[in-house]
């Protein structure tokens, strides 16, 4: 946009910028989307992270139990 913006009228401005508007419209509907697709899968991420998690906590509960009844058992 090379031209010298200054010598515009108010309306000539006014409707470029209606124009400009107009076509980040369709943009920001499709980036809208696309984040509410992001934020979908970003949840489903952290829900198995935390099972994940969750599941090796259970697992290292689980040995330490197996250890103290053999120690315990042994004594």
């Amino acid at each position: 946009m090379p031209e010298d913006l200054a010598s515009l009228t108010e309306e000539e401005l006014e409707h470029r910028v209606a124009g400009v508007r107009a076509q980040m419209k369709p943009l920001e509907e499709q980036l809208g989307a696309l984040r509410t697709q992001r934020d979908v899968l970003l949840t489903e991420k952290r829900r198995r992270e935390r099972g994940a998690h969750r599941e090796a906590r259970a697992e290292l509960k689980s040995a330490m139990r197996r250890v103290r009844s053999t120690t315990s058992s042994s004594t």
